[in-house]
């Protein structure tokens, strides 16, 4: 009678706090530091990896860069030679090697034309075409201006030769090109339109009307100029230009929308300023990113970019102690913020230099990036939220757009990719964590940066009742029950001796469950430990607050927490939602 009697009340209970909460044995492991292992079944997608200006396997730079200078293969009007070495450098270089020399190579590259700078366009063109340059690059190079129409006509003729003549932009070996109309190492670099602005030979209508139909002659050229789509490849063009909100001052805000233009239009987008990983790729329309009104970056998941796995999402991370920059101590630091800024921006592409961007030193880190791309939800092998909340000093130091503002701006909250971490009432409301980190990279001797203060981690709050930290998993990533081989891994502070653990819905109940908790040591070093899901666990968005899963300290002390990575270890096909694989991505 008792023992009913107390069931009886047990149930009640249950009932009254609407779940049970009920605690599985599933196995949890702790490691010193961060964990970049990726499971075993996941490989390099064909829709993304690492670039350079030479083939390094051993670094799995295996996409090497095709230079020719616009010169060398126009050596007058309408005549076209493809085995002329140049004449002149690039950017300080030696001279270029013949187009058919490089074209022996039977590995896949990448391609620049070089048209912009002087020595780099045919020496008849500025008679030609009566034009003569109208600005320099930082470089000390002498610019053309891309914006005339005679110029445009001959490079055009060119690309005509060389892309559908000749069909190279067929040619599977060929990854993607650098749009031309650029100019320092062939990126639209609005310091020169804006000396041209200033010594009165452009004006925005005169530029803007260039540039909607230059991106539109490009793209149709890659796509044969007809109506075939079988041998469409604008997808290979790449837009190299400033991202919202930069360019010229006197210019209306149009100009801030460029590369959002170039990407509807139909080619690629490239940035090369992900090491200061805190400032301007927050707000970045041409990449489908905004920022919402609490300071978090949120993807259009119908943007075309993150539907279309051809299309090029490039960014470079190699000035980590060079090109001005200093990381000095804090160099591993910089390179996983860098790498991890670029993911969360959709990049499939990165460039990398294997001493300058440290990839023998971080080889670990460097391989889980390299896995890591070229992924949508529904391909990715792991799913992760870096918490943090950092100065995006562009936003405190200057403000075009006084149309975008939010809660504790300048600050930005979280990098995610298909997992986010949300403040939820009453019991979720997260702090700073106390990882701060400044002016990393610095960009002088004085130690100044843009890239503003980091506050690393987030921390529950057990002063003020919030004792969990809530996240939740892309429903394409995961939706309902996880099935076999789903893994939860937290990188945390190891600071007091509580204990702790994760706690989702599983069952027909449904239940919130716990899995086994880890005890910290209190060694105050940074650890992760790695949680195997029940795979009953519902991930429905079951939770408080639509969530899936949440980080319960245990009631008695806080947890901070670094990075969370949700990670399938058995294949994208272990979760029912999750099943398309990369093959049907293409197009």
């Amino acid at each position: 009678m008792i023992h009913r009697m107390m069931k009886i009340l047990k149930t009640i209970s249950c009932i009254i706090v609407l779940y049970c909460t009920l605690v599985l044995s599933q196995s949890v492991t702790t490691s010193p530091g961060d964990d970049w292992t990726m499971p075993q079944w996941v490989t390099p997608s064909k829709y993304g990896g690492f670039f350079g200006d030479v083939v390094a396997t051993e670094y799995n730079i295996n996409v090497g860069v095709f230079d020719v200078t616009w010169a060398q293969l126009n050596p007058s009007p309408g005549v076209y030679d493809f085995t002329a070495a140049s004449e002149y450098g690039v950017e300080g270089g030696a001279p270029l090697p013949s187009f058919s020399s490089q074209n022996q190579t039977k590995q896949e590259f990448w391609m620049r034309i070089w048209a912009s700078a002087t020595t780099s366009a045919p020496s008849w063109l500025p008679s030609y075409c009566n034009i003569s340059s109208v600005s320099h690059d930082y470089n000390g190079n002498d610019q053309l201006p891309m914006w005339n129409p005679c110029l445009w006509e001959q490079l055009l003729a060119l690309y005509r030769k060389l892309f559908i003549e000749m069909n190279f932009r067929a040619d599977p070996r060929l990854k993607f090109i650098y749009v031309p109309g650029a100019f320092t190492y062939c990126e639209f670099d609005f310091d020169v339109m804006a000396d041209a602005v200033n010594g009165n030979v452009l004006d925005w209508d005169t530029f803007n009307n260039w540039f909607q139909s230059a991106i539109s002659d490009l793209v149709n050229i890659f796509n044969g100029e007809n109506s075939d789509t079988s041998d469409d490849y604008a997808y290979k063009l790449v837009y190299t230009g400033e991202d919202y909100p930069f360019g010229p001052a006197d210019w209306p805000s149009n100009v801030w929308f460029l590369a959002r233009d170039a990407v509807e239009k139909g080619v690629g987008i490239r940035t090369g300023v992900t090491e200061t990983f805190n400032f301007h790729l927050s707000q970045i329309p041409a990449y489908g990113v905004t920022i919402d009104s609490n300071g978090y970056l949120i993807p259009n998941k119908s943007w075309t970019l993150r539907n279309d796995l051809n299309r090029i999402v490039g960014t470079e991370n190699e000035c980590y102690n060079t090109c001005g920059y200093t990381s000095g101590a804090d160099t591993y630091y910089a390179v996983i913020m860098s790498n991890i800024k670029a993911l969360q921006m959709g990049t499939n592409w990165i460039y990398a230099v294997p001493v300058d961007s440290y990839m023998g030193v971080y080889s670990s880190h460097w391989n889980w990036t390299l896995l890591s791309l070229g992924r949508t939800a529904k391909t990715a092998p792991e799913a992760w939220a870096y918490l943090r909340e950092a100065s995006d000093t562009y936003w405190s130091d200057d403000q075009p757009d006084s149309s975008v503002s939010w809660q504790g701006m300048p600050y930005i909250k979280n990098l995610e990719r298909f997992l986010v971490q949300r403040d939820i009432s009453p019991d979720g409301i997260s702090v700073r964590g106390s990882y701060v980190k400044a002016n990393i990279p610095q960009t002088d001797s004085t130690g100044s940066s843009n890239n503003g203060i980091a506050y690393e981690g987030r921390r529950t709050n057990t002063a003020s009742g919030s004792n969990y930290l809530y996240f939740e998993v892309d429903d394409e990533f995961i939706f309902g029950k996880v099935g076999n081989g789903t893994q939860i891994k937290v990188a945390y502070l190891d600071e007091g001796t509580q204990a702790w653990g994760i706690q989702y819905m599983a069952g027909s109940g449904p239940t919130i469950t716990s899995t086994s908790s880890v005890k910290n040591g209190n060694t105050k070093a940074n650890r992760t430990a790695t949680f195997t899901v029940d795979p009953s666990a519902l991930f429905s968005n079951s939770m408080t607050g639509s969530m899936d899963f949440r980080i319960y300290n245990g009631g008695k002390a806080d947890i901070e927490v670094y990075f969370v990575r949700v990670v399938k270890t058995e294949g994208a096909s272990t979760s029912p939602n999750s099943q398309t694989s990369e093959s049907q991505q293409d197009n």
